[in-house]
């Protein structure tokens, strides 16, 4: 479609002082439209995402020609990074999100019949049709980039040639912390009444500051807690009070309600718990 403007001027001329003289009409718009055209639109409903959460986009196609387009085909590439060689799609397709509606009717549903890239057959769309398609795709965990672009591409026959148009939508990693865990055990073997003490490492692979964290860990009945300590992120390890951290039939929590230690894992960083006591006769 092409945008022309144009206005008539009229001159002319009169008895008297401010002779000659002249007008212009107003601008007249006019849209030429072209006998093969398509557009297609991309938007994500939300401008920011966490690794692992979900994210649902947008899609709108319209026939803006004056011909029929054949053989309507969306593709869409669920975000790529590039690295070298290397080309990581950055989100999952959620099979059972698709939802389509033509030209304004009640939303149905649809599935892609390929998911990497989505690709999805539209069919015919007569001039002035617009198909939308909705879709929720999950963002990869682990997926380290501040932004993600991905690409829509619709593509048709209009009496034997083709047509295509290509949209982007781009979402900003919000900002998030995300805590692992994991367990070890000073031994695989040991002795009643022998040395014994479990190990957590907590991580941070969000990019910001994890506060207010409270762990729990459910013990063996026939282990006697002695001492729980504490390393933070600088690497500072401490022996907790008694009043830091409570016992529960087996569950230890830490902090305890009535403590004020205040544990933070930084961005990128973890912090250790060291359990230490010895097993007794089951």
């Amino acid at each position: 479609m092409a945008e022309v403007t144009n206005l008539a001027n009229v001159s002319y001329s009169f008895t008297g002082a401010r002779s000659p003289s002249d007008s212009d009409s107003n601008l007249l718009v006019t849209n030429v439209l072209s006998a093969t055209s398509i557009e297609i639109s991309k938007t994500p409903l939300g401008g920011t995402y966490i690794p692992g959460d979900n994210h649902s986009f947008v899609i709108r196609v319209e026939n803006t020609g004056t011909v029929t387009v054949d053989n309507v085909v969306i593709q869409d590439n669920l975000g790529e990074l590039v690295d070298g060689e290397t080309t990581t799609t950055l989100m999952n397709y959620i099979t059972g999100s698709g939802l389509y509606s033509l030209n304004g009717s009640e939303f149905l549903s649809v599935e892609p019949t390929n998911l990497d890239p989505i690709t999805l057959s539209v069919g015919s769309l007569a001039p002035g049709d617009v198909y939308v398609f909705v879709y929720t795709a999950n963002t990869i965990s682990g997926t380290v980039a501040t932004e993600i672009t991905n690409t829509a591409t619709v593509s048709g026959d209009a009496n034997g040639t083709p047509v295509t148009a290509s949209a982007t939508a781009t979402i900003t990693e919000g900002t998030y912390a995300l805590l692992s865990v994991q367990k070890f055990g000073s031994d695989s073997n040991v002795s009643v009444g022998e040395d014994f003490s479990y190990t957590l490492i907590l991580t941070n692979t969000g990019n910001t500051t994890a506060t207010n964290v409270v762990v729990t860990d459910s013990l063996p009945e026939n282990f006697s807690l002695e001492s729980v300590s504490y390393t933070d992120s600088t690497g500072t390890t401490t022996t907790l009070d008694a009043g830091d951290y409570s016992v529960s039939g087996n569950t230890l929590t830490v902090p305890s309600d009535t403590s004020t230690l205040d544990i933070s894992v930084p961005a990128g960083e973890n912090i250790i718990f060291t359990l230490s006591g010895r097993f007794t006769e089951a």
